[in-house]
């Protein structure tokens, strides 16, 4: 968070609450059908505070949708390390729960990439990333990235996984 500016900061702390609540106006809205809501999400006041700065508007953790659709939020990569700068991309795995329908999955993914390019705007490349927990408990899971590499792939990810990952909002993942 030291390496980030102000608004790089604020994008951190409002962040999960842009999945946990679905409200039109706020980056990433869809539809009213998106998934919405982190399951273990606590409103902290980092986040009104961000919030309230970004949107000039009030957010409630009560908004969300019930049941909770999402697992959690994660950041992984050079983020969690000693080797992030100011430069680093972030790549931010979203957990969602299994079993959600193709056509609500891709209102998430267009969700992602609508917050994708507000964060832009806030000099962060970000890089979202559907992950359905049992595909990937399985080994089935599709390319996450250019920088995959074939049948090792899921070990890897694993592997980055743990030694980096932060835990931006929801439960600790149990692979």
């Amino acid at each position: 968070r030291e390496a980030l500016g102000p608004e790089q900061v604020r994008f951190f702390d409002v962040l999960p609450l842009l999945f946990h609540v679905n409200r039109p106006g706020l980056p990433g809205y869809v539809s009213r059908e998106t998934p919405a809501g982190i399951k273990c999400f606590a409103l902290g006041p980092e986040a009104m505070d961000a919030a309230l700065h970004l949107f000039r508007t009030a957010i409630g953790a009560g908004e969300a949708t019930d049941p909770c659709d999402l697992l959690g939020i994660y950041c992984l990569g050079s983020f969690g390390s000693i080797a992030h700068c100011p430069e680093s991309d972030l790549d931010v795995w979203v957990c969602h729960e299994p079993g959600i329908e193709a056509r609500r999955l891709a209102e998430l993914n267009a969700k992602a990439r609508v917050i994708e390019q507000w964060a832009q705007g806030l000099g962060l490349e970000v890089h979202f990333f559907l992950i359905d927990p049992e595909r990937f408990r399985a080994g089935r899971h599709a390319r996450l990235s250019a920088e995959c590499s074939g049948n090792a792939q899921h070990y890897l990810l694993l592997d980055e996984f743990y030694r980096t990952s932060v835990v931006l909002a929801g439960a600790c993942p149990m692979w």
